[in-house]
């Protein structure tokens, strides 16, 4: 095909510079690609309403053709995209607060897996800003915890019988109750001279899938609260 020229910009061109239309002679758009890229931000600018209605309608009537254009766009665009999100959700804080809650309240489980998929990845993130969180909050998670041990107290009351039954049970006979009681000391002491909060923590724990500690003063260590949070129950063999 030989080549054409422009009704708007009088510019000979290639064809493949035009937009197909084959319901005209030509088979082409009687403007160039650039043309009418051009005239539609103009358009989009001056009326928005109208250009988001027309977009709308070729959406609707050329659904395949929108989404393959979408995902290349998408793909091509990755910091571009992700930069105008910012941007937006920066001046939309509190709709974007809306439409979030929304959408967890709708979908728990989903809300459930994301969490826990996220946790097993970034298990560093987590105890970061965990621990962010909770210098900032202080006040605030010892009232939640104050209400939730006061409405909540059969559950409070059964993991507490259930863990001290765990420690007795993996009390031998032959353990070193002083040394024990050391240990606990030891941490008390830490708190008070540092000024911060420490844990007694089973290096192997009590309760485990894979192994059962025992609770022996050898078996035990004096840890910050933080640590010992991040540390959960995990044990590595």
């Amino acid at each position: 095909m030989q080549a054409k020229t422009c009704t708007k910009c009088g510019i000979e061109k290639e064809p493949h510079l035009f937009y197909a239309r084959p319901e005209v002679k030509t088979g082409l758009s009687s403007r160039c690609k650039q043309c009418v890229i051009s005239a539609s931000r103009v358009d989009a600018l001056s009326n928005p309403d109208g250009a988001y209605e027309r977009g709308k309608r070729w959406r609707l009537g050329n659904s395949k053709s929108a989404t393959e254009y979408a995902k290349k766009y998408r793909e091509e665009n990755k910091t571009h995209i992700k930069e105008i999100c910012k941007l937006w959700q920066g001046v939309n804080k509190d709709h974007m607060v809306e439409v979030n809650a929304s959408w967890r309240a709708k979908n728990p489980e989903k809300v459930t897996s994301y969490s826990a998929a996220y946790r097993k990845r970034n298990p560093e993130k987590r105890a970061e800003s965990s621990k962010k969180y909770s210098d900032a909050n202080k006040a605030k998670i010892s009232a939640w915890v104050k209400k939730y041990r006061s409405e909540n107290r059969e559950i409070v009351n059964a993991l507490g019988a259930k863990r001290r039954a765990k420690k007795f049970h993996a009390t031998p006979p032959w353990a070193d109750h002083a040394k024990i009681k050391q240990v606990y000391a030891d941490a008390r002491f830490a708190e008070l001279n540092d000024g911060i909060k420490y844990h007694v923590d089973h290096i192997v724990p009590l309760i485990h899938p894979l192994v059962c500690g025992l609770h022996v003063h050898d078996n035990l260590r004096v840890i910050t609260a933080t640590a010992n949070r991040k540390k959960s129950n995990s044990f590595t063999i």
